[in-house]
């Protein structure tokens, strides 16, 4: 049996590597998995042309959800709004869609109407007690108690502080929002 090369041992170490500890990615993957209908995955799956709105509690969720997103969908398009606003070419659309297309929204009253009206579906993604429990399972190898008045009006990169071992609402809402 021949030898490894130095190429091919760093290669196995790397496969062999944990997952990085990312508590934003959990947490917006276990919501997404919550939020998204079968029909959905099924229509992804099967690369149908359609446009899927998420809408999100607030501006602190776009790249998080759009991040799980394009984790999740490889074929997909995922785009945030900002993304899509800027004056396009005379003539040409800069938003035809030749296959499944996530907007990812979090306030669809400053967007055009047409943009969000020429929607097929539109999901709501907020954080659930059941997600963010999954979450911290994923993260700490243990169940967690969480209720929805944990997580109450806490945005995202708030719940994403709270997350840490031995923070509290109070805590994270500081950290965030600079008082409760």
């Amino acid at each position: 049996m021949r030898e490894k090369s130095k190429a091919e041992l760093e290669e196995d170490a790397l496969a062999d590597a944990p997952e990085p500890f990312d508590p934003v990615g959990v947490v917006a993957t276990e919501i997404l998995h919550a939020a998204l209908p079968r029909s959905v995955l099924v229509a992804v799956r099967r690369g149908e042309p359609r446009i899927f709105a998420l809408d999100v509690p607030g501006s602190g969720w776009l790249s998080p959800i759009a991040t799980a997103l394009r984790g999740r969908f490889e074929n997909a398009d995922v785009r945030i709004p900002i993304d899509m606003v800027s004056t396009p070419a005379k003539g040409r659309s800069s938003t035809i869609v030749h296959g499944p297309t996530f907007l990812v929204l979090g306030d669809p009253m400053r967007l055009p109407p047409e943009l969000v009206a020429g929607a097929d579906i539109r999901i709501s993604v907020r954080p659930t007690a059941r997600a963010l429990r999954r979450a911290l399972t994923r993260l700490y190898g243990k169940r967690a108690v969480v209720r929805p008045a944990d997580f109450a009006g806490l945005d995202g990169p708030e719940i994403f502080v709270a997350l840490r071992p031995g923070s509290t609402r109070e805590r994270s809402w500081r950290a965030g929002a600079g008082s409760p």
